[in-house]
């Protein structure tokens, strides 16, 4: 009879060092040590299984199977924990309003929308962001690469230290922008539509507070896939059913006030014009979302140039102001540069014009792809920040959240 207890711990173990090997590529840093002794208590199981077949047995092909059985485990315990990291971490689950809100303060409430990334790593904002690939028809991951989307994300972190200001930027924003409105709003906050903090669950939260009226006041220049499924998702709650007034304020990319600040910053940073080269940097997009959201690129564009045009009136040549895109199209940064760099401009600012916060894509990508660049030491590069808290944000806002109120 085969001494089970030796099997057992050969199968044990490979499928703990599999489902291991996942949470240390995905669970956060506060819970790698636990990943890290299942790893160990694994291989430690395994081991002494592998150890008690050779030496009860000492046949080559029962030491085969058993290896071939531990590789198999893990290979299970793999593919089992990649399938339940992105189950266990979905925000898919809805809200739901009162049947009937009876208005305790007549004035609005607002919600500030922004995607924005969490501020320390979070599984729910990386299942998220992936769900919203796979719904607009982009290629799903499989469960071996999986895992990796998430580690890189972790290196990301890690890389600005553990912490992104994207968050801290944000809400600072939203305090401003609630000093600057006042006692006109009954109150204000701020959903960043990552992971759990949906946009639908701000508006269950505040109807249940007694408010029927809320303005949602959009951190962005287009009108972008992200934010249009949140709009989407309070559109299934049916809010009008419920007595509930939801308004939505505008893109930023037609906000006079946010060009002519994005242009003060690049001037600031110039020096002799004839020799200053400009990359205002888009977004771009995957190819489904610019198919369904084309307005997203024409408008981000068309902010991009009325800047372009202001930096031209200011002396700045028109061919060294270049438009370029972090992802998905092209040119690309890499590309603007040596192309800027080419044409003899001897500093060159990199603008992510149309980012309103501080993230992994602004501190570390831009900078990479600057890098890939290489162009001569006596070129200097300078790549400016997003947005911030700047109180020009906040003052865009609340012109905005004020223009939406008196339409109600």
């Amino acid at each position: 009879m085969l001494p089970t207890p030796h099997w057992i711990a050969v199968f044990g173990g490979g499928l703990a060092v599999g489902v291991a090997v996942v949470g240390l590529l995905t669970v956060n840093k506060s819970k790698e040590p636990l990943a890290f002794l299942l790893g160990a208590g694994g291989v430690f199981a395994g081991t002494w299984g592998l150890l008690g077949v050779i030496g009860t047995y000492e046949r080559a092909d029962l030491v085969v199977a058993a290896v071939g059985l531990s590789l198999a485990s893990f290979g299970g315990g793999y593919a089992l924990a990649s399938t339940l990291v992105p189950l266990l971490s979905s925000s898919r689950g809805r809200c739901a309003l009162p049947e009937m809100v009876d208005p305790i303060d007549p004035r609005p409430a607002v919600v500030v929308i922004a995607i924005v990334e969490p501020e320390h790593y979070r599984l729910s904002a990386i299942t998220s962001e992936l769900e919203r690939l796979a719904a607009a028809g982009m290629p799903e991951a499989t469960m071996g690469i999986m895992p990796f989307l998430y580690a890189a994300q972790k290196a990301r972190y890690r890389a600005i230290g553990g912490a992104s200001p994207s968050m801290k930027q944000a809400l600072a924003v939203t305090e401003r922008l609630e000093d600057l409105l006042d006692d006109t709003v009954s109150s204000v906050r701020f959903t960043s539509c990552m992971g759990r903090d949906t946009l639908d669950r701000a508006i269950c939260d505040i109807t249940a507070g007694s408010s029927d009226t809320i303005i949602v006041a959009a951190v962005t220049v287009g009108e972008s896939y992200a934010i249009d499924r949140a709009k989407a998702a309070i559109d299934q709650l049916r809010p009008e059913t419920h007595g509930v007034t939801v308004a939505y304020t505008p893109p930023l990319w037609s906000a006079d006030r946010l060009v002519e600040h994005v242009v003060e910053r690049v001037w600031s940073a110039s020096d002799a014009p004839d020799l200053t080269g400009v990359a205002l940097v888009a977004h771009g997009q995957p190819e489904p979302w610019e198919r369904t959201h084309a307005a997203f690129d024409v408008q981000e564009n068309s902010f991009l140039n009325r800047i372009r045009t202001l930096l031209m009136e200011r002396g700045i040549p028109t061919q060294n102001i270049r438009l370029c895109f972090q992802d998905w199209r092209a040119p690309d940064v890499t590309e603007t540069v040596r192309h800027l760099a080419a044409l003899g401009c001897r500093r060159i600012l990199i603008v992510p014009a149309c980012d309103p916060f501080e993230s992994a894509s602004t501190l570390i990508d831009l900078q990479v792809a600057v890098r890939q660049a290489r162009v001569q030491d006596q070129v200097t590069t300078i790549t400016l920040g997003a947005w911030g808290d700047d109180p020009t944000i906040a003052g865009v806002l609340a012109e905005a959240v004020r223009t939406a109120r008196e339409d109600l």
